[in-house]
């Protein structure tokens, strides 16, 4: 290992210092040296091995004469790269040059030829002797020794690394006087497959050739890589003579080649006897041994698909199995971040080969990742590829490294630039392509569908302020084939904010939140932008495209062309008649409305109701992508489902780091199997609509006052400042303020401003995030105006009771939430429990459960707390611990409390067993220190035998069978108590017990307050205590002459027995 370490470094010293003098290096001279170094650094001869029948030929003969000149175009040899390894060189009628003078300058096909001046050994002898180097006018500038050793028909020559580079040694005919065959020819390389004795297959490489008329000795030479690693000794043409000659397995892997993926070639040289100089020898050609890859790059666009084609050119052995397989993984290390190009593999991170069809081509499809933002850009992903880390029929396929292939992936300018769907305040409705109109229809509509994908979303709306018939958007349901996610404030008393349906996995629709924002991203890489306000009933919806929806969407949203003349397109495919649904979108109006379109996209199946979720279709991907991400080593399998996804957007971009992922995203998704429901507490405990006297405004409004109003409200906003200040922005910000304007005064009341401010941000922050010029720093040390921007955007601009620092509200004091909205003395109201306050520990673990409000605030000093009680057999409860654990906060309308851990079973007990009906606990919040809400009860039973109604705070549980109940466990009439087996359950009456049995086995009464098993315990440490006590007292008599009745030991039994005592009464 440190010889090829070493003779790595010559050869790039070789390489470092050719260039600084100017010598050309060309592309199959840097290979050549390469390969040659590899080979000469790994073709070892064991040490005390005889070096007449382990020598390997002179590379490069024909060019080491002293009669061959260097051509001025040509490279020079070099030796340099020679090691100092037991390699011994020789060829049969060639010697190194062996003279009194140096051959002259450019001979021997180097720059500084080596020759030996010294006689060379005969009859068998080995010997020391001197090589000189020339040097210009010096005829031996330098010295230094080799062995040599005479074998009889050749010399053979433990060479030497050269001094210094671009020097050789030359070698000549032996006896010039024999000559030369005139025989040459250029072999092939064939390759055979053999099974050994334990059924494993190996490679067997041929040189096949047309031997001579005449009677030769031929000599067969292997080069891998275009060096020599391997010559066979001068033979007479057998019949056997092929199969003698073939490189084999072995012979590969001593020379350092274990795995495929090398350039193999031959040689046949042929002479006329022993000791008689070879003929030309003329290479084969290189036949690769492994898989091709494409060389090169491979480019793909952004969304659109790549093919890599690759061909084994060598078998796979199967053994004597029928047909066998070979798996080849695909990894890529170092990927590019979620936001920019990148490739996937399609179905999965890899190919199987057969060993049957082999030869067949195998097709790896790439796909372009589609990625946010506006801007052009080219990104490079390494794609590895490696074989199984043991192919049992072959081993020498095993662990082989294929090598790597550049993918391009570009993204250009993109078609969705400033596209946008929204739905805000009552709702004032806007189409991807740009077209704004009203909408003042009841119900559940479906804001987008895709035509290809089961891919839709639908928007629920109800009267803003009844009895008016104005309709604002008070819910939104996200599908992807039977996955469903939902924010639905309609007709409840809190906001339900969850996946309600994941037949097809969470994974399909992310959902990422910053504390009352949410970001919902579908699998084609659109995203719905939600920002709540918690003391509204509604909000804004903004659904942003991406390249997979060009084309192939409809629904309230349009179409998507990037032409406003086909968005009213209706539910049957017709278009909407009113001649102004046709206008282009710098025509169209926003106080336009389309009622025969809004009224056919009225949801069929109402993604809102659980009872429709059966008429769902599944989710079908057109294809399977894969990140096949590298983790320190290959897999070991073709796993589809731990590297693949059908989400055609895979990754989200994100640029805002305040948004994360729902606490609960790494859960397994429950719903559909018994979801604990939620408890409809029918209270009102906020607001919905915000006081007029907060506004400091008047009651009446005009439209002179609104446009007052509504400037002030957007010119006193730094974000919508900042805003105003990029290109194209200005129209869609003051349709916003218009927007204000006109709910001011449809409405004689301000409670939609506060929205329309919102929607200016948020549509402004996803033209900031999308831009990429806006991410850099424009000067060194001054953040990006989206660093900037962000920082500055604040929810409701924190209700103008607090600072916007980094993207959160620093609150005035006493004043708290994601606004600045919620007071901290008031404590926090919880409207509802998990499954109406019930958790069966039949069917469930009851660890956690969830509490529902209208509004915990994740950021404060937030708490639940416990208190146990027990429900004892006559049906009075009995209050025991309290205890305290930070919640989970799933969103701001719902927390989920870990339940303190049940208590551990007790151990043998003497006292009678307390008979109960059931336990649970008083669970209330804190948003902030101990300002706790009321409490709500969760009683935890055993629907085995048991059944538990919860009224309130009132909790009724009555047994269904003769049964006892201890510690949540159902034990049957006249079996034995779980904790202590000498009480048995009595279920004779109403009222459940625990009954001493009288058996032998539990002779104590139920009120001793001993067994044998303690008192015997009780006995030993009394008695040990008392001993020791003796003990002491005997060497303070000793000592001090004191009399044995000052020996005091009885206080420490009495002590022992009261505390033993007071543990039993504690315990009762």
């Amino acid at each position: 290992m440190a010889s090829d370490v070493i003779s790595g470094v010559c050869v790039v010293l070789f390489l470092f210092s050719g260039l600084s003098k100017g010598y050309r290096v060309t592309q199959p001279r840097l290979l050549q040296v390469l390969a040659s170094a590899r080979v000469l650094a790994s073709v070892k001869a064991s040490q005390g091995s005889d070096p007449c029948k382990s020598y390997i030929s002179f590379p490069y003969l024909e060019k080491r004469s002293t009669s061959y000149t260097l051509p001025t175009a040509d490279d020079s040899l070099n030796d340099f790269y020679i090691d100092t390894s037991n390699d011994w060189f020789g060829e049969e009628g060639y010697d190194l040059v062996s003279r009194a003078l140096p051959p002259g300058d450019g001979r021997c096909g180097t720059t500084y030829p080596l020759w030996v001046r010294d006689t060379l050994p005969r009859g068998g002898m080995r010997k020391t002797v001197e090589v000189c180097m020339k040097d210009g006018p010096d005829q031996c500038s330098m010295t230094f020794n080799i062995d040599v050793k005479d074998c009889g028909t050749l010399r053979v020559y433990h060479l030497k690394k050269p001094p210094v580079f671009e020097a050789a040694y030359c070698v000549d005919l032996t006896d010039p006087t024999k000559p030369k065959t005139t025989f040459k020819v250029k072999p092939t390389v064939q390759i055979d497959v053999e099974t050994d004795k334990v059924n494993k297959d190996h490679f067997k490489f041929m040189c096949m050739f047309a031997k001579s008329d005449e009677d030769l000795l031929y000599h067969v030479l292997w080069y891998v890589n275009g060096g020599l690693i391997h010559s066979f000794p001068p033979k007479h043409w057998s019949n056997t003579f092929i199969d003698h000659s073939a490189l084999t397995e072995d012979i590969l892997t001593t020379n350092g080649f274990e795995t495929p993926g090398f350039q193999l070639q031959c040689a046949v040289t042929a002479s006329l006897g022993e000791g008689f100089p070879a003929g030309e020898r003329i290479l084969s050609d290189e036949k690769f041994i492994g898989i091709k890859i494409p060389s090169g790059t491979v480019a793909v666009k952004e969304g659109e698909a790549g093919i890599l084609n690759l061909t084994l050119t060598a078998p796979l052995g199967c053994g004597p199995l029928h047909d066998c397989r070979m798996n080849v993984f695909v990894v890529t290390r170092n990927p590019p971040g979620a936001c920019d190009p990148s490739a996937f593999i399609r179905s999965q991170c890899g190919f199987a080969v057969k060993g049957s069809s082999w030869r067949t081509v195998h097709h790896l499809e790439i796909q372009g990742k589609l990625t946010s933002g506006y801007n052009a850009k080219t990104t490079l992903t390494k794609l590895y590829l490696k074989t199984d880390n043991l192919v049992i029929t072959h081993p020498f396929w095993s662990n082989y490294d294929i090598g790597s292939v550049t993918v391009q992936v570009e993204k250009e300018v993109v078609i969705n630039k400033q596209s946008i769907c929204h739905a805000v305040q009552d709702p004032h409705m806007r189409t991807f392509d740009g077209r704004y109109y009203e909408f003042h229809q009841p119900g559940v509509f479906i804001l987008y569908k895709h035509d290809e994908l089961e891919l839709e979303v639908q928007m629920q709306v109800s009267p803003c302020y009844p009895p008016t018939t104005v309709q604002c958007p008070c819910g939104i349901a996200v599908r992807a084939g039977q996955t469903i996610f939902h924010i639905d404030k309609c007709n409840r008393p809190d906001w339900s904010i969850d996946f309600v349906s994941c037949k097809d996995g969470k994974d399909l629709i992310k959902v990422l939140k910053s504390g009352t924002h949410y970001k919902i991203y579908l699998p084609t890489g659109s995203y719905l932008d939600i920002n709540i306000i918690p003391t509204s009933k509604f909000f804004d919806i903004f659904l942003y495209p991406s390249y997979n929806d060009l084309g192939k969407v409809a629904g309230l949203c349009g179409t998507f062309t990037n032409k406003c003349e086909d968005d009213f397109k209706k539910r049957d495919g017709t278009f909407e008649t009113d001649p102004k649904a046709k206008h282009a979108c710098a025509r169209g109006a926003a106080s336009d409305s389309f009622d025969s379109f809004s009224k056919s996209w009225s949801a069929d199946v109402n993604l809102f109701n659980h009872d429709d979720f059966h008429r769902l279709k599944r989710w079908t991907s057109p294809m399977m992508l894969c990140t096949c991400a590298y983790h320190n080593r290959f897999p070991q399998k073709l796993m589809e489902a731990a590297t693949c996804s059908a989400e055609l957007n895979k990754d989200v971009c994100n640029f805002n780091k305040l948004f994360l992922p729902l606490p609960s995203s790494s859960r397994q998704c429950v719903v559909e199997t018994n979801r604990k429901k939620r408890t409809a507490v029918h209270r009102q405990i906020y607001l919905e609509k915000r006081d007029a006297e907060d506004t400091g405004t008047p009651t009446t409004w005009t439209t002179a006052t609104a446009r007052n109003y509504c400037n002030q409200l957007f010119n006193n906003s730094r974000a919508i400042a900042a805003c105003r200040t990029v290109n194209d922005l200005s129209a869609m910000i003051q349709q916003h303020e218009d927007n204000c304007i006109l709910d001011i005064t449809a409405t004689s009341a301000v409670d939609f401003a506060s929205q329309s401010l919102e929607a200016a941000k948020s549509e402004c922050m996803h033209e900031v995030e999308m831009n990429s010029t806006f991410h850099t720093e424009k000067t060194p040390g001054v953040p990006s105006f989206l660093s900037t921007l962000s920082a500055m955007t604040c929810t409701n601009d924190c209700s103008g009771k607090g600072l916007c620092q980094n993207g959160r509200c620093s609150c005035n004091e006493g004043l708290g939430g994601d606004d600045c909205s919620v007071d901290k003395t008031q404590p926090p109201i919880i409207n509802g429990i998990s499954d109406d306050g019930h958790c069966d520990l039949a069917t469930d673990n009851c660890n956690e459960t969830s509490l529902y409000g209208p509004y915990f605030d994740e950021y404060g000093q937030i708490r639940c707390r416990f208190v146990s009680f027990t429900i004892r057999a006559d049906g009075t409860q009995k209050t025991g611990k309290v205890s305290y654990s930070k919640p989970q906060v799933e969103s701001f309308a719902e927390v989920i409390c870990s339940l303190p851990k049940q208590r551990k079973k007790r151990s043998l007990s003497v006292q009678t067993p307390e008979a109960e009906l059931g336990s649970g606990f008083r669970i209330s919040v804190a948003n902030y220190g101990d300002i706790f809400s009321d409490y709500s009860v969760l009683v935890l039973y055993n629907s085995t035998c048991q059944s538990c109604n919860v009224t309130g705070k009132a909790v009724v549980c009555v047994f269904r069978s003769q049964s006892c109940i201890a510690r949540g466990v159902c034990v049957s009439h006249g079996k034995s108590h779980p904790d202590n087996p000498c009480y048995v359950c009595d279920a004779s009456s109403s009222v459940r017990k625990w009954i001493h049995k009288s058996d032998e086995a539990c002779t104590a009464t139920t009120t001793d307050t001993s067994t044998p098993v303690p008192l015997w315990i009780i006995g030993v440490v009394f008695g040990g205590l008392l001993l020791g006590g003796v003990v002491i007292a005997g060497v303070c008599f000793y000592k001090h002459g004191k009399k044995k009745n000052n020996i005091v030991d009885t206080p420490r039994g009495s002590a022992f027995m009261m505390n033993l005592s007071a543990d039993k009464v504690a315990s009762k």
